[in-house]
């Protein structure tokens, strides 16, 4: 059921859309559909029009074309004649040819009347011109008019195609809603019979852009392809003439020339040769009798046959719904797709099925109204209805807010959509027309920018915008962290938490100072009641405290009671005391030695002169370490011992030989000796001595015995016996080595026995072997064989020597280690092996350690006696110099006793003195009581009851005190302040957060971002031909997907329904404003939407649909909306506003209006919102001196023409032009933007606009943003001064206007003025007979509203009895009564918004500042009303009200004192020339008159500060060395600025700031130039900073988010001159400020002037009379990509621009160089100069006052004198004048004509 209802109203709006959108078949005949064109080849050819279709064009022009406005000829005059000719001549005679010239009869000379009859000279001087050379110059004037007609008719010729593209601009720009701007080319001229309709209609369309740019010299049009368009078929003129045409055939058409233009890579109507060859395709593919001709012409016949020529058109058409009808197609087609089951929640109201409430914007929880801690993130103020749209958007998914005209609509829209995106939401915004929303980006905070896009129209600023946003968040996204993000965003959160804890706080604070001001209450437990109670009986018991003067009040103190009686106690006694040994230093312990120290000194004496006095000498031993040196010692004492323990007898002569240089020798006997001893013990010599007896022959040798054995061994190896009977026989055979031999078998005995056997030999040879080894060894060792038979014996023996040798060698070389050893350490050479050395050395080493350690203890009892040296140590000293001479350990013990005791003492005695000044600082006058006895321990108790005496009189004053409480107001404002930065901090953190966190999940937008950022590279730096064209459609088609990553759009609605691909739910949010200018064609919002906020006001415009009627929609309702609740409010009578109030529950109405004067405004709420109970409360501030804001011209002579639409009232509107023209040149309408609206008609607008355009001319007409236009064409815009033309007369025969689409009509005219209306009417009030007419109402408000309240400037006598009205108090009274004394005006009971509400008197100063004064007396009406007080401040505060609170009871305390803030609020002004102020005019002109200039603020100031401002009335130029100042330039204020944001405005001397700017009279109507690094300028009025309060502290001096490179100081408008770095390629460009933005406010982005990568980038000041000069340099769109400066084609220009910004120019500061302080030079010693610190007496010329100043280098009050010396900076023009100056040197101060004389100077 739910599907089929969706489809109902969808079918229902795409038929109402195609209703909207007939084919135009004819453009000539179209003109309520095709406005205005204008044929290319109908534009002069002319050198000042560039058009693109002339041959000389071009085509590396950005643009297509550019009409340049022409000059009007000057119209001659005729010849001059003769002074007195000149003075009587008719000058009109002098031209007709049929009558000789006249004189006038009578002329006025010196106010006498003087007749020509008394001139007879004259006239004969006259017939004799006539006979002699009038003829003559009659001729010569004919033949210049002539000339000059024709010049004039060329510019006439050209003029027209300027004037008709002004006027096409003007449209764009009032109406780019409503129309579009296109260039046609392929016109199809077609009628193929009387009964067939004709066709004059383009193919080809591209949309274009149109621009005005203009300076003082030169202004032109330009005409641009629209960055984003292509060329378009349109077929829709044919597509239904079925009888003509083959609807086939155009579709082939269409697809064949879309496909060609596509495959050519066409994207221009112009600069494509191929266009042409689409043409002819297109004529020749529709029809088979089409043709097409290269024609630039419009066709003069009509063609019977399709006929296609190029005949190129720039076209004004009216914006067509097929985007709609697209758009519900879509709709529709999704919705049928969709499940049965479909569910558009937000559309279910319109349906009649009603849903329940929905749950929070987060997931946390589902409450429906606001808790107290939950976070509103609304960065900007707010009110009480904003909260209620969110309560609402929480409950509901649909929320009406009502905005009457001027009630903050697109502040509140600027906080719904930052509290949105906090949350994380997708949120479009949008409205009828692009007026409404031009704003809304810039209320954004910086840090939200980037997250929204302003798409208001398909212009290139639009898609920059668009890049620039995707752009940073793809920046973001590259470089952001979710942790840091989460990490921050906490900390944002935890601060705004600890903000409103200090909010809540001081609000209870303030709170408490004024309840407790009214009530009863205890102070302390003496003192309790009201404060006048207490403070009389303080008054009462002060003479009882009189002699308590002390401060001390601290009642919780409890130890201030004990220590003074202590200290009482402690003086008392330490006056019995002598305290002089606490006057000495005592010794310190520390430094002392020990008892035992002592002690061990002592007897290390004794053991030196006990054991070593009886040697006379000793040697000195350089040691360190005598305890390790004896160590070494003792170890090579038992060397030498075991040296002489070894048992072999040549062990003196070894060590000798050995140390000596043998030691080789003896190592190879060791060797030798090892070996022998090795081979010996391998044999088992203890068998061999038990069971071997060998005998051998004397007569052979063991070597001839070993041979000769070794030889039978071998033969009986072989086999061969030695004995037997074989050997017997064998034995004569034998060889004769072995018969030699034979007899070793005889001789050779082994064990008595022959040796014969293998076994015997080996014994022998074995046996033999050890006797070798043996007679080695002996010989080795050169000792003989022991006299003994046993092998083991002798083996032992010699083995004995081995090993003793071995242990000596050993104890030879550590020993000798020992020594080197000894020597290193000490410096003692130890005598090898002598013991008695060693002894000797021992024993030294023994007394030397002695020594040191006797001489150790000297230096510590030294080191002591240099401690006591002091003069001051106590006589203790003496004792223990004579205990360390006696070394005396018991006397020196009773010495440390002694001192432990004085220092305990001193001890005690300090304390005393931290006591005794611990008493003194707190209680000084009780403690000088005490000194002198007059305050004992006696008087004790009294003190307790001072203390609260004294404590309560604090708290009397603290509650008194008007500078705390003013700290706690200001604590609470800077709160306020933190609390809404935190806000906005956290909102663009936690959105930020939201759109990263969803690119980081979504990795296919991500690739997208990627891709279009390539694309966008790659498109390159001029962007023309066909690779950049690819890359351009590639980068279009990435950046349809990154759309989806900007979360906030921005959209008029025509532009939704083209750039949208429509999706259910696919905004979290739609806000529309202005819903009361929309119809149902709004409706598809719920549908692409989950919530919807609907801000308009039915008492506005409502929306108009040209050629649909109401009753032609009768049909489509019923056979589409049949059962749809309400279906007849889907017609054009109701706006989408008046359904909103049928599906949305209730309605929020705005009520606090900001933008009007209150005089103004009331008309509205008068008529219009008030009887409704929706009356509205003005709240703008506002100076007394402002403009009147209610003026009435009254044209006598007026009446109309014409009817309907087209009455006009010619004199009216002529009256406005002449009345504009002169308020143009008014100072006091500088750069106030105009606005005119007609009342009845259209026509009278395009007169007034045509009028308008000749008398002030089309630069100042855009200057002043002048539209002339009905109460339509303002719907969401303002103007600070509208025109009104009620433009009925005498002669106009009218109805009275009183529908209710009347009352819309005037309610918007008038609300659209921020600061004055003017009326122009042609009746008066009696000529209206209706008093329910519109105009009636109207007039009559004009002329008969009285608003002002009374002004008061007179003292008012206190009488008894009550106070005289309107005051509420006697209080208020006597504070009046002091206003008043100084000079000064006042109204009490002031009421604002209306009577909403009243504040107890205004202040009113001269130059129209106004200070809303509160009076808070005793009555006390609860801590509710109180908050009231402090909100209803707060609101005030918003609007711009200033104010000083005043209490009762401080007030008749100290009047004085209670009131001197108040005069520190007043503004300081300078004597200024008399500026001309309108009075009231007569019926027809404005008369001018001079006003008296307002008394000046010195008459409310001191003698001091009038004498002060005299002194420094002119400063020295800071940082300005390119100043160039003059003497009638006066120095007005000193613009401080610090790079923390913060800033003041001070008058008499500049601060230390980061940047210091002097701002002089000839800047107050200009403007500051804040240049960033980012390419932003934000443009400032002089005059705002001007409006700053002296002194005071401002925030938002900057935009923290960028840095500030420069700041430009101009007195008007100027060009900017940008030097930047692109790409290594240095580049410049200009741009006129005068289309740079003014803004109010310091800490704006400011205007983008760079929109391309640059790398580095300097701004320069170029003045405006060189503009025509270098005009190629100077660029309108910011866009622009500016020139290489190495481009010698502008050789020219960059000349210029050199020389001109070599000159002085305005004020300029550049951060990067330091400010040149002024450097004092030391004066001559003979002379006496003025210097630092010097006192120098001065006396000024102009009034002979004398004045005493001192140089001083530290900041100085302007007031400040001691001694009646005033202190002056040295930087203030004054010392700067005097400084190095001698008695009688006459000086000028700074660059003033004051001059003083120095009389004295003091140093």
């Amino acid at each position: 059921m739910k599907k089929e209802k969706y489809l109902q109203i969808f079918n229902y709006l795409k038929e109402f859309s195609k209703l909207r959108s007939n084919p135009v078949r004819d453009i000539e005949v179209q003109e309520t559909q095709y406005p205005e064109k204008l044929w290319l080849n109908d534009i002069p050819n002319n050198k000042l029009f560039e058009n693109i279709i002339r041959p000389e064009f071009n085509t590396d022009n950005d643009y297509w074309l550019k009409i340049r406005k022409p000059k009007e000829p000057t119209k001659p005059v005729f010849s001059q004649l003769s002074e007195t000719l000149e003075l009587w001549i008719n000058k009109e005679s002098l031209t007709d040819e049929e009558d000789e010239p006249t004189l006038k009869k009578q002329i006025e000379i010196d106010g006498n009347i003087r007749s020509i009859e008394d001139f007879p000279e004259i006239v004969q001087e006259l017939k004799d011109y006539v006979e002699k050379k009038w003829i003559d110059d009659i001729i010569e004037y004919n033949e210049k008019i002539e000339i000059y007609e024709k010049k004039y008719a060329e510019f006439e010729h050209l003029n027209n195609s300027y004037k008709q593209l002004f006027r096409i601009f003007n449209k764009t720009q009032q109406f780019g809603e409503e129309y579009e701007l296109v260039i046609g080319v392929g016109l199809l001229n077609f009628k193929e019979n009387n009964d067939s309709p004709k066709i004059l209609r383009h193919i080809l369309t591209q949309r274009i852009d149109i621009n005005f740019e203009y300076s003082k010299k030169d202004s032109h049009i330009l005409v641009s392809p629209n960055i984003e368009s292509l060329p378009q078929i349109e077929t829709d003129s044919i597509i239904d003439l079925f009888d003509q045409f083959d609807s086939q055939n155009i579709i082939d058409a269409e697809r064949a020339v879309e496909k060609y233009i596509t495959e050519k890579n066409i994207d221009s109507i112009f600069t494509d040769s191929n266009i042409e060859d689409a043409l002819q395709m297109f004529a020749e593919r529709v029809s088979a009798d089409g043709n097409y001709i290269s024609s630039i012409n419009k066709p003069i016949a009509i063609s019977s046959k399709p006929q296609i020529s190029y005949s190129p058109c720039l076209i004004l058409r009216k914006r067509n719904t097929r985007s709609f009808t697209a758009l519900y197609e879509k709709i529709l087609g999704n919705i049928e797709d969709a499940e049965e089951e479909i569910n558009i929640s937000s559309i279910n109201d319109l349906i009649g099925i009603h849903s329940e409430n929905k749950v929070d914007f987060s997931d946390e929880e589902n409450s429906n109204s606001i808790s107290q801690n939950e976070v509103i993130y609304f960065p900007k103020e707010y009110n009480d209805e904003q909260i209620e749209i969110i309560e609402k958007a929480k409950r509901n998914n649909k929320v009406l807010v009502q905005g009457p005209p001027g009630t903050g609509k697109s502040h509140t829209i600027a906080n719904l959509i930052c509290h949105l995106l906090a949350n994380g939401k997708k949120v479009l915004i949008t409205a009828y027309t692009k007026r409404a929303l031009e704003v809304l980006k810039d209320k954004l905070p910086s840090e939200f920018q980037d997250l929204t896009v302003n798409l208001l129209s398909g212009d290139s600023s639009s898609i920059q915008d668009l890049q620039s946003s995707v752009n940073s968040i793809n920046d973001e996204l590259s470089r952001a962290n979710l942790n840091t993000y989460q990490t921050e965003i906490e900390d944002f959160g935890n601060k705004l938490k600890r903000t409103k804890e200090k909010i809540a706080s001081n609000t209870n604070e303030l709170v408490k100072i004024k309840e407790k001001a009214t009530r009863n209450q205890e102070i302390n437990l003496n003192y309790s009641g009201t404060l006048t109670q207490i403070a009389e009986n303080l008054e009462k018991e002060t003479e009882n405290f009189e002699w308590y003067k002390d401060d001390f009040s601290d009642i919780n103190n409890e130890q201030i009671h004990i220590d003074l009686q202590n200290y009482i106690d402690l003086h008392q006694n330490y006056l019995n005391v002598d305290i002089t040994d606490f006057e000495y230093e005592i010794p310190n312990t520390e430094k002392l030695p020990t008892v035992n120290q002592v002690q061990e000194y002592k007897d290390l004496a004794n053991e030196l002169l006990q054991y070593y006095t009886s040697k006379e000498n000793h040697i000195i031993i350089q040691c360190s370490d005598f305890e390790k040196l004896k160590i070494l010692l003792k170890q090579l004492r038992e060397y030498y011992k075991q040296s002489d323990n070894l048992q072999i007898d040549f062990t003196e002569n070894f060590r000798n030989t050995y140390i000596n240089g043998n030691s080789n020798k003896w190592n190879q006997t060791l060797k030798y000796s090892a070996e022998a001893l090795e081979k010996i013990k391998k044999y088992n010599l203890r068998e061999v001595d038990k069971n071997v007896e060998i005998s051998y022959p004397s007569k052979k040798s063991l070597k001839q015995l070993k041979k000769d054995a070794k030889t039978l061994l071998e033969h009986l190896k072989n086999g061969n016996p030695l004995s037997g009977f074989t050997f017997t026989l064998k034995k004569a055979f034998l060889p004769k080595e072995i018969k030699e031999r034979l007899y070793f078998i005889d001789e050779v005995r082994v064990n008595g026995s022959p040796c014969d056997t293998i076994e015997e030999f080996e014994i022998v040879l074995n046996d033999i072997s050890i006797q070798q080894n043996i007679n080695e060894l002996s010989e080795l060792w050169n000792k003989e064989i022991p006299q003994t038979e046993s092998y083991l014996k002798r083996f032992n023996y010699f083995q004995n020597i081995h090993s003793e040798v071995t242990k000596l060698i050993t104890i030879i070389n550590e020993s000798g280690q020992k020594r080197k050893e000894i020597k290193d350490f000490s410096e003692l050479y130890v005598t090898p092996f002598d013991i008695e050395n060693l002894e000797d050395i021992i024993n030294e080493t023994e007394y030397n350690h002695l020594l040191q350690k006797v001489n150790s203890c000297k230096v510590i009892i030294k080191n002591a006696e240099v401690s006591l040296s002091n003069p001051n140590c106590h006589p203790i000293k003496e004792k223990i110099f004579e205990a360390f001479k006696q070394i005396d350990s018991n006397a020196y013990h009773k010495c440390l006793n002694q001192i432990d005791a004085l220092n305990n003492g001193k001890d005690d005695f300090q304390a005393f003195l931290r006591l005794k000044e611990n008493i003194q600082k707190r209680l000084p006058n009780l403690f000088d009581s005490i000194q002198v006895g007059g305050f004992t321990a006696q008087d004790l108790y009294k003190f307790e009851l001072a203390i609260y005496f004294r404590h309560a009189q604090k708290e009397i004053n603290k509650l008194m005190n008007v500078d705390y409480e003013q700290e706690l107001r200001y604590n609470l404002h800077q709160s306020e302040v933190k609390k809404g930065k935190l806000i906005a901090k956290l909102a663009a953190k936690k959105a930020w957060f939201k759109v990263v966190e969803n690119l980081q999940q979504n990795r296919s937008l991500r690739q997208h971002l990627d891709a279009w950022v390539m694309a966008v590279k790659k498109i390159g730096k001029t962007g023309r031909g066909k690779r950049a064209m690819k890359f351009r459609k590639i980068a279009q088609q990435e950046m349809e997907h990154c759309k989806n990553s900007v979360p906030c759009w921005i959209m008029p609605l025509y532009k939704v329904a083209e750039t949208i691909q429509p999706e259910q739910e696919m905004y979290d949010y739609v806000i529309i404003d202005e819903a009361s200018q929309l119809g149902p064609d709004a409706i598809f919002l719920l549908y692409i939407t989950k919530n919807i906020i609907i801000v308009g006001d039915d008492k506005q415009t409502s929306p108009e649909y040209v050629g649909v009627s109401a009753n032609s929609m009768t049909p489509h309702i019923q056979r589409h909306l049949n059962g749809i609740p309400f279906s007849d409010y889907y017609g054009t009578e109701f706006s989408f506003f008046d359904h909103a109030k049928f599906f949305c529950d209730g309605m929020t109405v705005l009520q606090e209006h900001f933008r009007c004067m209150p005089e103004i405004i009331e008309f509205s709420n008068k008529h219009f919102y008030a009887p409704d109970g929706k009356g509205l409360y003005p709240l703008k501030q506002y100076s007394e001196n402002r403009l009147e804001p209610l003026k009435t011209i009254f044209c006598a002579k007026g009446y109309t023409e014409g009817r309907g639409a087209r009455i006009i009232n010619e004199p009216e509107a002529n009256e406005i032009a002449l009345t504009i023209s002169k308020l143009v040149d008014d100072n006091r309408y500088n750069d106030k933007t105009f606005g005119v609206i007609t009342l009845q008609g259209n026509q009278q607008a395009s007169l007034i606009e045509n009028l308008l355009l000749k008398t002030i001319g089309e630069q100042e007409y855009h200057k002043r943003k002048i539209v002339c236009g009905n109460s339509a064409s303002f719907q969401g815009d303002e103007r600070d001064i509208i025109f009104l033309s009620l433009v009925t007369a005498h002669n106009h025969n009218r109805s009275a206007l009183v529908k209710p689409e009347d009352e819309r009509r005037f309610n918007v005219a008038v609300s659209r003025a921020i600061e004055q209306i003017y009326l122009f009417h042609s009746v008066q009030l009696d000529d209206l007979s209706n008093t329910n007419d519109l105009r009636y109402k109207l007039l009559d408000h004009f002329k008969n509203h009285n608003p002002q309240q009374i002004i008061l400037n007179s003292p008012i006598e206190r009488n008894i009895g009550t106070q005289p009205d309107p005051f509420d108090s006697w209080f208020e009274v006597d504070v009046y009564n002091d206003i008043v004394r100084k000079n000064l005006s006042a109204i009490p009971q002031y009421e604002v918004a209306k009577g909403r509400y009243i504040i107890d008197m205004v202040m009113l100063h001269p130059d129209g500042t106004k200070i809303a004064i509160e009076c808070d007396g005793d009555r006390w009406h609860g801590p509710e009303q109180y908050q009231n007080d402090i909100m209803r401040q707060k609101v005030l505060e918003r609007c711009g009200w200033q104010f000083f609170r005043v209490r009762g009871y401080e007030y008749y305390t100290n009047r004085i004192k209670a009131l001197e803030p108040l005069w520190k609020l007043i503004p300081k002004i300078d004597k200024k020339e008399p500026i001309p102020n309108p009075e009231k005019e007569n019926e027809h002109t404005i008369e001018v008159q001079n006003e008296q200039a307002t008394k000046s603020a010195n008459e409310i100031l001191s003698e001091e500060e009038v004498l002060e401002e005299e002194i420094q009335r002119v400063k020295p130029n800071i940082a300005q060395s390119d100043i160039s100042t003059n003497d009638s330039e006066i120095l007005l204020r000193y613009f401080n600025l610090y790079k923390s944001g913060i800033y003041l405005m001070t008058e008499d001397e500049p601060l230390v700031a980061d940047y210091v700017i002097p701002i002089n009279s000839n800047y107050k109507n200009g403007y500051l130039l804040q240049c960033y690094k980012s390419g932003h300028i934000n443009k400032v009025f002089i005059s705002t900073l001007l409006s700053k309060r002296i002194g005071k502290e401002y925030m938002n001096g900057l935009n923290k988010n960028d840095e500030l490179i420069n700041l430009e100081l101009i007195d008007s408008e100027k060009i900017i001159g940008i030097y930047f770095n692109e790409n290594g390629s240095r580049k410049f460009k200009a741009h006129l400020t005068e289309n740079i933005s003014s803004r109010e406010q310091l800490h704006l982005q400011g205007y983008k002037v760079m929109y391309m990568d640059f790398e580095s980038i300097d701004y320069k000041i170029i003045p405006l009379e060189i503009l025509d000069d270098i005009n190629r340099l100077v660029f309108q769109s910011f866009t622009a990509n500016g020139k290489p400066i190495d481009n010698n084609y502008y050789n020219t220009e960059w000349s210029i621009i050199k020389s001109n910004t070599s000159k002085d120019l305005p004020t300029e500061i550049n951060f990067k160089e330091e400010v040149e302080q002024i450097k004092f030079e030391t004066p001559s010693l003979f002379d006496s100069r003025v210097e630092l610190n010097s006192i120098v007496e001065i006396k000024y010329f102009n009034n002979n006052k004398t004045l005493k100043v001192k140089l001083v280098e530290s900041q100085t009050k302007t007031t400040t004198k001691q001694n009646g010396i005033q202190s002056i900076n040295t930087k203030s023009p004054l010392a700067l004048s005097i400084f190095g100056k001698i008695v009688g040197d006459i000086v000028k101060i700074g660059t003033s004509e004051n001059k003083v004389e120095i009389i004295k100077i003091e140093n």
